[in-house]
């Protein structure tokens, strides 16, 4: 909901309190990109985002969203891996 009034602050003090509950939740760790993303921290949702994968390697969005900040930064070897396997997924 933070989000999508712009407000990028409590949204991420949001997820920070859930990933310190349960640091290898998935979910968790996929919000936690999404809003990295979105306060335009690349780097942070690219971490996120692998660490998601390693969590639940099945994790579609995780690895298109991982594959879409690959492909923003020009890897686009590694964004190419990334969106394969959320399409294998």
């Amino acid at each position: 909901a933070y989000l999508g009034v712009g407000a990028t602050g409590p949204a991420k003090a949001n997820v920070d309190r859930a990933i310190q509950a349960d640091p290898s939740n998935p979910v968790f760790l996929m919000t936690a990109g999404f809003v990295a993303e979105r306060a335009g921290d690349s780097e942070r949702a690219i971490d996120f985002n692998r660490r998601a994968l390693r969590s639940d390697p099945g994790a579609f969005a995780a690895a298109n969203d991982l594959g879409v900040e690959l492909a923003r930064r020009h890897d686009y070897a590694a964004a190419e891996s990334a969106l394969r396997r959320a399409v294998g997924a």
